[in-house]
Formats: C-alpha cells, sequence, structure tokens
C-alpha cells in the first residue's frame, strides 16, 4: 500500500450539535475503513479483512453493515486517521490527515453524495432494483452457494459492481482487488453498495450546509513530524 500521507481540509458550519460531530466521526472512520481494505497489502491483516468481508456480505444484506468501522479498528495506529488542526467557527476548518489514496477516494465518493449527482445516485438505485428483483440473493440461506445463482445473475452483479466502483474512483485493478477479497460478484456488488451507504452519511451533513469539501481538498502532507494543534476563534 502506497504509505504517502494526505492532508484533507473539510469546511465546517458553526450550528454543529454533538449528534453531527458523532455522526461525521463515526462515518468518516467507516468509508475509510472501506477503502483501507481494498489497499492493504500486510498478508495477516489481508486475511482477516477478507474472511471479514466473505462472512458479512454473503449471507448478509448491506444496509446495515458496519464492515468499515471494523476495518478501521484493525488498522494499525499510523494507518488510521488523525486530527491535523480542527477550528470551530463559521465558518471553520477541520484538518485530517491520514493514507493519501484512500483520503483521494474518500473525498471524492462523499463529493458525489453530496451534490447528488446522477451518476452514483443511478447506480445505487439500479443496485437497490437488482435486489429487490433477486431477493433470495439480498440475504441467501447458510446453505445457498454461489453455484445456485444463474451466469446472468453473477454477470450483472458483476457490471454492476465495476459500474460503482469505476464512479467511487477505483480502476479495474483495484474492482478486481474487491471482487478477489469478496470471493464472488454478488458479495463485493454488496461490498460496494455498503462503502457508498456509508459516505451518503457523511454527505448528508454536506447536504444540511454542515461541511463542505473544496474542489482540491487533499493534498499531499510534506515529510516530517505532523504538528497536531487545535485552533479556537
Amino acid at each position: 500500500m502506497d504509505a504517502r500521507s494526505g492532508t484533507m481540509t473539510i469546511r465546517m458550519d458553526g450550528r454543529w450539535d454533538i449528534d453531527d460531530l458523532s455522526e461525521f466521526a463515526e462515518g468518516l472512520e467507516g468509508i475509510y475503513g472501506y477503502f483501507c481494505a481494498v489497499f492493504i497489502d500486510d498478508d495477516i491483516l489481508r486475511r482477516r479483512i477478507d474472511d471479514l468481508v466473505q462472512t458479512q456480505f454473503w449471507n448478509r444484506d448491506f444496509e446495515h453493515s458496519y464492515v468499515g468501522e471494523r476495518v478501521y479498528q484493525m488498522l494499525p495506529a499510523e494507518a488510521g486517521l488523525r486530527i491535523k488542526s480542527i477550528r470551530y467557527a463559521s465558518p471553520g476548518a477541520i484538518e485530517i490527515v491520514g493514507i493519501l489514496g484512500v483520503l483521494l477516494l474518500l473525498a471524492k465518493v462523499v463529493k458525489e453524495w453530496t451534490g447528488a449527482l446522477a451518476g452514483i445516485v443511478e447506480t445505487y438505485d439500479k443496485i437497490h432494483a437488482f435486489f429487490e428483483k433477486h431477493r433470495h440473493l439480498r440475504r441467501p440461506p447458510r446453505n445457498f452457494n454461489l453455484g445456485q445463482v444463474s451466469g446472468a445473475e453473477v454477470d450483472e452483479a458483476r457490471t454492476l459492481m465495476f459500474e460503482l466502483g469505476h464512479q467511487m474512483g477505483l480502476d479495474d485493478t483495484l474492482c478486481n482487488r474487491v471482487l478477489e477479497m469478496a470471493g464472488n460478484p454478488v458479495s463485493g456488488l454488496k461490498f460496494m453498495a455498503a462503502l457508498t451507504l456509508q459516505a451518503r452519511t457523511v454527505a448528508r451533513l454536506g447536504a444540511r450546509g454542515l461541511l463542505e469539501l473544496p474542489s482540491q481538498a487533499v493534498k499531499e502532507t510534506p515529510s516530517g513530524p505532523m504538528e497536531t494543534r487545535d485552533v479556537r476563534d
């Protein structure tokens, strides 16, 4: 995994309450965890994440998944998110440091949902329709296996998985990595859908005018020790 560090700047409105702050922190950790699940290359951690994803997304629904948060808790401390600075005012801002490549993808998918851009919304609607049509795939019984899924269903799940992945900034190589991690296209599609739902949670704060990601929200952090500070107006 590319270990370069990045800094993400998020503009904040001064009307936040404690519930908004909790929703923001949990949502950000969840999205970050999902994307880290794709990038992690440590062998031991890789096996733990693969087992978690395959267990959670084959026989279970994706709309109430906590896989992102669970992956985040597995990360070594140096790979997690850190607050570089925070200024709570109107307007205010928070700077968050993390893995550069993950932050770039995180910012992209949150912006997509905040702006309710047609591509990601329409694709998610198609995914929802797919699982409504094929209800037996939403939460299959434990004795259900991939051999009982038709080729057409597998192909449609794979197509939707790659479509959503591309809209979130994942290229074919990373989409194939998700496919390998999940074990099959149906579970891979659930992983992608759960990730984008987590992003929508954070994007709701943007829709309410509480946060905004500027056009260049993420920049590479210069090498050297990171200074963490708390700035108050």
